[in-house]
């Protein structure tokens, strides 16, 4: 099983990753993509891996923060990011 600190740090690299990938994608609306575009399917693949650690990783994060404030207040565009999380 994996540990609460292993989906913490999964979910920091995978959000780094995934943000300078976006510098490269263009954006383009799908009618203009080629077929198979890889872009689709790295952002899917991202989503998956989103959904399946960030539970574990934000009770990690709440367990290791000692300032209140810091301790986040989830709004609703973190529960919008890559589709609705549950």
């Amino acid at each position: 099983m994996i540990e609460e600190d292993a989906y913490f740090m999964i979910r920091i690299l995978l959000l780094h990753d995934y943000r300078r990938l976006l510098f490269k994608d263009p954006q383009l609306p799908v009618e203009l993509l080629p077929s198979h575009w890889s872009g689709t399917a790295a952002r899917e693949l991202v989503k998956e891996i989103y959904k399946q650690s960030y539970k574990k990783a934000n009770s990690y994060y709440l367990k290791i923060c000692s300032d209140d404030e810091l301790k986040p207040r989830l709004k609703r565009s973190f529960t919008n990011r890559f589709g609705e999380l549950k």
